[in-house]
């Protein structure tokens, strides 16, 4: 089990991240209009449709 700090977290820490064991924590105060995330498609991912 480890714990994150969404602020801190690495790109290695996100892809080791496991939501039914891990934690992520934001910052105090922090709200979801304030959280930016991004999608990058993995490296030869196939696109559908």
């Amino acid at each position: 089990m480890a714990d994150y700090q969404f602020d801190t977290i690495t790109e290695a820490q996100a892809l080791a991240y496991v939501a039914a064991n891990d934690t992520l924590a934001f910052a105090p105060g922090t709200n979801a209009s304030s959280i930016t995330v991004l999608f990058i498609p993995a490296a030869g991912a196939a696109r559908l449709g």
